[in-house]
């Protein structure tokens, strides 16, 4: 028979990038949750610091928008504001409402990226191989590193069908 790790696992990238930091080597012991690798985490830090400029010029914009959708609603029950320009208020409204929604879902994603930038064991175990070089660009779906848990250990073996009559 044979002894097989029953947690054996190559991990991936989940993000592209360059590899910028390296914090167990081959045949080092990693605890469930430490980071093994970095995939340039200060890139994706300025990323969601965008992200959240984007998300606050839209919340900006929608305060603006609904402001002057409340005007124009006012003016348009005192008749003085037409039905179009009523209309085209109630739809940049619309619009800045929706962009707020998008820069709120591109925020969620920039900081997803960040915290798939720093790469790290799923359970604890032995990093048996890593398939990355310190500074080497690497795209989403990378091999990056296998890693492997020592406990338990299967023991795998073939009886015929002879041996396992009684």
């Amino acid at each position: 028979g044979d002894l097989r790790a029953r947690f054996h696992t190559t991990i991936a990238a989940e993000v592209e990038g360059r590899i910028t930091g390296i914090s167990i080597e081959e045949g080092g012991a990693a605890e469930k949750g430490a980071v093994v690798l970095e995939i340039d985490p200060p890139r994706r830090k300025l990323d969601v610091g965008a992200a959240r400029a984007r998300l606050a010029q839209s919340r900006a914009n929608l305060a603006k928008e609904k402001s002057q959708a409340a005007r124009i609603r006012k003016l348009s029950s005192q008749s003085v504001a037409s039905e179009q320009q009523l209309e085209e208020a109630e739809t940049l409204l619309l619009l800045a409402r929706s962009s707020v929604e998008a820069d709120r879902a591109a925020l969620g994603v920039e900081q997803r990226a960040l915290s798939d930038a720093s790469v790290s064991a799923p359970f604890a175990g032995f990093v048996a191989e890593r398939s990355v070089q310190l500074g080497e660009f690497v795209q989403t779906g990378t091999p990056l590193f296998e890693i492997v848990s020592l406990h338990p250990l299967e023991v795998v073996f073939s009886l015929s069908e002879l041996d396992t009559q009684l």
